[in-house]
Order: C-alpha cells, then structure tokens, then sequence
C-alpha cells in the first residue's frame, strides 16, 4: 500500500511539472504539429470560387506579367453579373511595363464597378510607410478596398496562424467577408476545410469567357501556377503545398461559416493532466496485477485521445503532447517504481523463505509475491511439533561432536520430508522441530499435508536409525503433535534481527499434544480441529480430552495407531 501511494505523490508531481511545461510553452512546435493531424472536411461555403492564375490560363493569355488591360476587361465584364465581392490577391505596385496606356485601361475598367474590390498591400521595412500598396490611381473608386495579405508562416514552414492587421489594415480575407461576425477566440489558428485543391475554383481563363459564373459569389483572384512560389505548407496539406489566395478562402470560409478554435481552459488542461499523470497509480492501488494495470493505462490514454480529436472537431485545442505526456512519463515512472518495488520485494521474500520451504514453494511465493504478507496477520494454520524422546539421557551418554552428528542426520531427514509436503521450516528448538502449514500461501489441503509430512517422518526414522546403527551410534525416537486453527503469522523480532513464525494458542496446544506422545505410547497426536479436516482417518482412534489452559472447551485428541507399535 504504502509504494502504491508513493507513486501516486509520484504521478501527481509529474503532471504537475507537465502542467508547467505546457503553461509556460514548451514544445510549442511539437504540439501545433500534433494538432495538424486532426484536421477533418468540413462544409465550405456555397459562396466561395477562386478565380485561378493557372498553368492553362498563362498559356492562352500570355507569359506574366499580364498587360493591365486584360484583368480591366475582367473587371468590367463582371459588372455584367456582378459578384458580391472580388478579392483581387495580385499586387499593382508598379506602372505597366507596356507603358501609361495599359495603366489607364485598367484604371477605366475599376472606375465603373459596381461591386466591391479588394486590392492587396504587404508588409515591407524598405518601403514608405512600411507597406507595398498598388499604384494610387487603382484605388480612388469608393468600391475599392485594402486587405493586407501577409501570411503568419511557422518555423516549420507550415502557415497555421490567422494574419494581424498591418498598419490597422485589415487582413485580406476579413475584407472579403464583412458582414461575417468575427466569432471570439482564444486561439489563432486557421481552420482549414479541407486539403489544398479542394475549394471551388475557375481558371481565369474561363471566368474571362463566362463572368456569369460569378455571379453573387465572393471571388478570390490570385496565383495558383507552381511557377508564382506563392505556395505554401498548411496542416491538411499531407505534403501538397496550398496556394496563398486558397489560404486567403479559408480563412474567408471560416468566417462565413462560423468557425474557430478555442483553447481549453488551464483549469481544465491542469485536471485533465493529473487525472493522465495518476491513472497508472491509482490503477496500481486498484488492481494490484501489472497486466489489469496496463490495461486500464491503455483504455484511460484511447479514451482521453478520443475526447481531444472530438474537442477539437468542434472547435476546442487542447496539448495533446503535454496531456499525453503526462500519462506516458507517469506510466513509465510507475511501472519503474512497480519494478522495482517487486524486484526488492521478490529479494526480501527470499531471503526470508529460501530457509523455510522447499524451492517449488519459494518458486511459487516469488512468482506470486503479492499474496505475502510478511508483517503480522491472523490466519489459519496447521502447526506440527516434532521432538526427540529421551534426548537428555541421549546427550549424556554422547560425546558432544557424535551428539551434534546425530542431529544433524536427524534433522536433514526431517526437514527435507517437512518441505517435500509443503511445509514451512519454523525453527529447531534444541533437538525439537517447528514447522507449519497455512501461510505464507493459502493451502486449504493443509491438514492432509501436515499428516502426511507426520507418516512419513516417521517412516524416515527408520532409515535413519539403520544409518546410525551402521554408524555404531544410539538410535532416535520422536513424538510429533499437531493442531490446525487461527495464529499470527510474520516477521517477529526485533528491527536487526527477526524470524518468519507464528504465535497464538494453536502453537501451544500443538506443543502440548506432542509432549503427549510419550505419554499415549503413540509417535503421533492430532486435536479434533485436524482431525475434522481429514477424509481418511482410518489410521486415528480418539484416545481423549484435553483442556487446555485459556480455553473454555477441551480439545479432543486422536492418537496414530498405525505406529504406535514404534513409540515407546
């Protein structure tokens, strides 16, 4: 519990240093980028035709620059059909190279328009009032207007940012659509319909032919020809350069229809950051099992990506690189924590049960180490005492070397026998034996396998007597007691020096049935509450009761018969 939430401190100081990287914009660039994936098709106005300066119209009409007096011709034949607004992205800065006459065609034509014109200017730090401006006598009807046409590019080469006013001139496209109501934002990016080439368009060619077609629309007039250079990287652009009076449309198209980006409220960045950042370690305290965890890691990142790319549909950015990288450094600060919390945990644990039980137990326990608790808990066990009969005589009558032999013998024999039926090795007590069943894993066959270690310990005996008879040294005999019922089970003793074992009134009655052995003339004593757990007790007849101190009922007590022929 405790490294569970440690790593939710853990998960927590992540988003908030998350949090901070995206307030204070880092990774601005890695972000617009990410964002630039989302872009889906959305309705382009019915209004919207681009007049195209395409290959084909340059082939018919002439290598550029055009004489003025073709785009007058253009102009007046739209008073015809007249649009409801021409946006003419073509820069008139100087006079015409055919000489003042192709000037003064074009300026007749604008003259006598009957719809609104807008003309461009630029940005320039050389030029006189810092603007590119067409000639002055382009601009003198009241039906012609001013955008500016410079376009915000990012250091990535990707125009993604709605232009400012150069000059308190207008940008171009907002010209275009005045009676659009600027929708309020707290993001200036683009919303682009679609990828490039996709908006309506007439080449200037065919428009010259039939002006009707224009008729009631908002005309954009601009370069689309490779050879112009006036083409540029866009978000859905998918490695297709997008034409700069194509931007224009957009931008005009996103006024029209309402569109626009919102940034999501850093309250809201800062939850939706932390929630990312601490759902591996809450699914750590939750769950507990790495793979229920990175499960539940996987769904919180899929559900929070389906979220974003359904905000930013309808018209809300959130960081998609800040929010999911909170979740990915969280998940992988976790699972490092988690790791390592396992890996010393997996040591401790073998370093306290290599001693006790057999490898296929440690093997089980390591494999499982959540289901240990090494500080105390009450649980049910089957508590076996085993102890040699008559050793103070037997240490009397042996050298001290020959005495240390003989248990040594003894107690390997025992204890491999013990850990072979899955038995956890509590302790030597001079020439006795501790051990039990029940803990530190579940074992609901406990009671059989106490019994059966008991059978055949005694049958061990055997071989072990022929040993020490070859030996020339006293043989052994043994009294085994064993009771089933609730204890405490852990790590008991102090902070340098401590034993997994366990305490309570189970250990007691099971060494008092043992020391009862001698007594009955049987190798092996269980109490009823083993006894009831047992389907073949052909090999146990009741012998007695036994009141035990501390308890109101007495223990009934079953002696092995098939041995007793052993005992003394």
């Amino acid at each position: 519990m405790r490294h569970s939430i440690y790593n939710l401190i853990l998960g927590i100081a992540i988003g908030c240093l998350v949090f901070l990287s995206s307030y204070i914009g880092l990774f601005t660039g890695t972000e617009a980028r990410l964002q630039d994936t989302l872009f889906s098709s959305k309705p382009i106005n019915d209004s919207l035709v681009i007049v195209a300066i395409d290959d084909a119209s340059l082939q018919e009409l002439g290598q550029w620059p055009w004489p003025r007096h073709t785009f007058g011709e253009f102009f007046s034949k739209l008073n015809e059909a007249p649009p409801k607004i021409v946006g003419f992205d073509v820069l008139l800065a100087e006079n015409s190279r055919l000489g003042r006459e192709d000037d003064r065609s074009l300026e007749k034509s604008l003259s006598t328009l009957t719809y609104p014109t807008v003309f461009p200017v630029e940005a320039c730090e050389m030029c006189q009032n810092g603007l590119l401006t067409p000639l002055e006598a382009f601009t003198k009807n009241p039906q012609v207007s001013l955008g500016n046409v410079n376009l915000f590019v990012d250091p990535d080469g990707v125009v993604r940012n709605l232009p400012e006013h150069v000059h308190d001139i207008e940008p171009f496209a907002y010209v275009l659509a005045p009676e659009a109501q600027e929708t309020q934002s707290s993001s200036k990016r683009i919303v682009y319909a679609d990828a490039p080439h996709t908006l309506p368009r007439i080449s200037f060619k065919d428009a010259l032919e039939r002006p009707e077609l224009l008729e009631n629309k908002i005309v954009l007039i601009g370069a689309t020809a490779p050879d112009f250079h006036d083409e540029h990287l866009v978000p859905t652009s998918d490695g297709t350069l997008m034409s700069g009076v194509e931007i224009h449309a957009h931008i005009a198209n996103m006024r029209l229809e309402g569109y626009a980006f919102n940034s999501l409220l850093l309250p809201y960045v800062f939850l939706w950051i932390l929630i990312l950042g601490g759902i591996a370690p809450l699914a750590f305290l939750i769950f507990r099992r790495t793979r229920a965890v990175l499960i539940a890691v996987a769904l919180g990142a899929i559900i929070s990506l389906i979220l974003q790319i359904r905000l930013f549909e309808t018209g809300t950015l959130t960081p998609l690189l800040h929010i999911h990288l909170a979740w990915i450094i969280s998940s992988l600060g976790t699972l490092l924590f988690h790791y390592i919390h396992i890996r010393k945990k997996r040591h401790e644990l073998e370093q306290v049960f290599s001693r006790y039980v057999s490898p296929q137990v440690l093997d089980t326990i390591l494999a499982h180490p959540e289901s240990v608790t090494l500080g105390g808990e009450e649980k049910h066990v089957t508590v076996l005492f085993s102890d040699i009969r008559s050793f103070t005589t037997l240490s009397e009558a042996t050298q001290p070397k020959e005495l240390v032999d003989i248990l040594n013998t003894h107690f390997t024999a025992m204890t491999d026998v013990i850990l072979k039926h899955g038995g956890v090795l509590d302790k030597y007590i001079g020439d006795a034996i501790m051990a039990f069943w029940g803990a530190p894993l579940e074992n609901e066959q406990q009671h059989r396998d106490a019994v059966a270690a008991a059978h055949e310990m005694i049958q061990k005996l055997d071989e072990v007597n022929e040993t020490l008879t070859r030996q020339g040294k006293p043989t052994l005999a043994i009294g085994i007691g064993i009771y089933s019922g609730t204890a405490v089970v852990g790590n008991i003793g102090s902070e340098k020096r401590f034993d997994y074992t366990v305490i309570g009134d189970t250990v007691n009655v099971a060494a008092r049935l043992e020391g009862l052995t001698k007594e009955y003339k049987t190798p092996l004593i269980i109490g009823d509450a083993t006894y009831k757990k047992l389907k073949d007790t052909s090999h146990f007849k009741q012998v007695d009761t036994l009141q035990v101190k501390g308890r109101h009922e007495p223990v009934t007590i079953y002696a092995d018969i098939k041995h007793s022929s052993v005992a003394d």
